[in-house]
Parts: C-alpha cells; sequence; structure tokens
C-alpha cells in the first residue's frame, strides 16, 4: 500500500516542521515550569514535558527507519523497531491530555470537585465546566479523534492487543505465487531436495514491499481499521502541538 507521490512530498516537508514544533512547545513547558512546584512543576516538567520529548525521538527515529518513500520490506529488527516507537507515540501522546488536566486541576485546587485523580484529564467531562473558553472548544474539537481512534487504540495497547504492522503486503498476483511457494518448499523439504528447497525460499523472501498501515488486531478490523502509518503520526503530532500551544496561552483561567 504505498503512497502517493504527493503524499509524500507532503510528509518531507511537514517532518522537519513537526519536529521543530514538538521541540519548541517542549521548551515552553520547561520554562513555564520553573514558575512553579510541586505537582504543577512535576505534570509541566516531568509529565509532558517528558513525553514530548519521546514523542520527538519517536517521530524522528521512525522516519529515519521506515521513510514513507520506502517499498523494500523491513527485516525482523526494523519492523520490531518501528513497532516499539509507535506503541511509544501511541501512549505518550494519549498520555500528555492527562498531564495537562493534572497541571490544570492542580493549579485551580479542582481535585476534589472533578471527582478526584480520575477526572484529571482534558477529554474527562468534570473538568470541562472549569475549562477557560478557547481551550474547550478545542478539547470539543477533538472529541472524535479522540473517541473513534486514540482512546481505543490506547486501551487496546495498554489492556488488550499491542499496536501490529503488518511484515509486508502483496498485489494479488504475488498472493498466488506467495502460497504456491509455500507449499512447494514443503513438498521440498520432505523430499530433501535442499538446493531448490533454497532457491524456492529466496524467491519468496523476495516477494511483498513494505506496509505502510498499522492496526489492532486482525480479528478486528470492523472495530479498529488499518490506519495509514506515517500520515497518522504525523496528523496525531500536529494535534497534541495545536491543543499544547493553546493550553499553554489559557491554562491558567479557568471558567
Amino acid at each position: 500500500m504505498p503512497y502517493s507521490a504527493e503524499s509524500i512530498d507532503e510528509m518531507a516537508r511537514a517532518l522537519p516542521r513537526t519536529l521543530s514544533d514538538v521541540n519548541n512547545l517542549l521548551v515552553r513547558h520547561a520554562q513555564l515550569a520553573e514558575s512553579f512546584d510541586g505537582g504543577v512543576k512535576e505534570h509541566l516538567l516531568h509529565g509532558a514535558g517528558r513525553r514530548l520529548n519521546v514523542i520527538r525521538r519517536c517521530i524522528e527515529r521512525l522516519f529515519q527507519v521506515f521513510p514513507p518513500q520506502r517499498t523494500r520490506k523491513l527485516d525482523d529488527g526494523e519492523l520490531g523497531d518501528v513497532q516499539l516507537m509507535l506503541q511509544a507515540l501511541c501512549m505518550n501522546v494519549a498520555g500528555i491530555f492527562d498531564n495537562w488536566g493534572w497541571a490544570f486541576a492542580l493549579r485551580h485546587g479542582l481535585l476534589d470537585l472533578i471527582g478526584g485523580p480520575h477526572g484529571a484529564s482534558l477529554f474527562k467531562q468534570r473538568i470541562r465546566k472549569f475549562l477557560p473558553e478557547p481551550l474547550l472548544r478545542q478539547v470539543e474539537a477533538m472529541d472524535d479523534w479522540h473517541t473513534n481512534y486514540l482512546k481505543g487504540y490506547r486501551d487496546s495497547l495498554a489492556h488488550q492487543i499491542p499496536l501490529y504492522i503488518p511484515p509486508f503486503t502483496v498485489t494479488k498476483d504475488e498472493e498466488v505465487r506467495y502460497r504456491e511457494l509455500e507449499s512447494e518448499r514443503q513438498q521440498l523439504l520432505f523430499a530433501g531436495e535442499f538446493d531448490r528447497y533454497e532457491s524456492a525460499t529466496q524467491e519468496l523472501e523476495a516477494i511483498g514491499s513494505a506496509c505502510t498501515v498499522f492496526m489492532h488486531s486482525l480479528q478486528f478490523e470492523g472495530v479498529y481499521r488499518p490506519v495509514h502509518l506515517h500520515l497518522q503520526i504525523l496528523s496525531d503530532c500536529a494535534t497534541v502541538v495545536e491543543c499544547g500551544g493553546l493550553f499553554l496561552s489559557h491554562w491558567q483561567e479557568r471558567a
């Protein structure tokens, strides 16, 4: 499932901008945290700030290991590294909204009013009546993204099935040949024809191209649809940057 040339060009332009935006947001958190202490500082500096550092590094490394224009299959080590970075990104993108919720609740003494620690997330309903109007509008605009994408994938990763990138994808013709070679290899192995077995193995391993989607599980495609890896990562990070900038501009206000 290769990307179009237009998508590849768009991502090439977006990547450095995304890395710069995430880094700038990290610096802003670190600078602001110096004006506070206790839990507020913890969630700004060691919560959101640490997550932003992980997000930035994961984006950088994932695009290095698996650039969008690559069609050659990932080897086992590369595939494992990309899945590791994808899973770290998912957990930290989801978690940063909790850190912002904590910082806001602690700044304004709201923990008891929002039902304790379980209410300390920007996506929790109890905290919303205290959010300043610009931040509330931003959070409401992200409800569909959070409910129908982020929460499901984060919960799956934490409690059910880790996020998965298929090792490769094949065309219909390649699939037919792949199955033929699998059957042929088994027969050759049983017959002791090891030279022909090795030749068939090499041909089989050359079939297919890198897969550019991730998913929850092959058993639940209707619920957790396959998602384009690079495009979704850049989109998620743009959402974090947009919401993070708005949060830092308004979090010391409250409704």
